[in-house]
């Protein structure tokens, strides 16, 4: 079985699928950050327009950073990739993550794919209204994680 994450946003629901990725790094951190419930709530607070929306906990974070984990398999070949942001340095991805619109090549071993979505009109929606009305951007009102048999 295979974890499932579910965001249930503003307008419509998005389902991903994990992306299979090389084992976690022995200690990682661990905490409220990992359960579903750490991103409900946060806003669509970035919109690259053509290419990826970004969301989840911004400001100070969650006082930790994660190391890259990365493999050959982990490109931007296509849209409605889930992956962490960072901050453009090794190994600084924290507690907010991006969804792809469309194929990123650039971003090849730049960030860590963590998962896809099932449903790229809701990021496309997401987007729209973010561009649209910058001072209230859509929120991800809930996450769930599942998993697939």
């Amino acid at each position: 079985m295979h974890p499932r994450p579910e965001r249930g946003a503003d307008r419509g629901r998005q389902l991903r699928r994990p992306r299979p990725r090389p084992p976690p790094v022995p200690g990682r951190p661990r905490g409220p950050w990992h359960t579903a419930a750490y991103y409900d709530g946060t806003p669509v607070h970035r919109v690259q327009d053509g290419e990826f929306i970004q969301a989840g906990r911004r400001g100070t974070g969650p006082g930790f950073v994660l190391q890259d984990e990365m493999s050959a398999g982990h490109v931007f070949d296509r849209p409605g990739l889930l992956a962490l942001a960072n901050t453009g340095a090794p190994h600084s991805s924290a507690a907010e993550f991006f969804i792809s619109f469309a194929p990123l090549t650039q971003l090849k071993g730049k960030h860590t794919i963590i998962g896809s979505c099932d449903s790229e009109d809701v990021v496309r929606e997401l987007a729209r209204r973010a561009l649209a009305d910058p001072a209230n951007p859509p929120k991800i009102a809930t996450v769930t994680i599942r998993r697939e048999p």
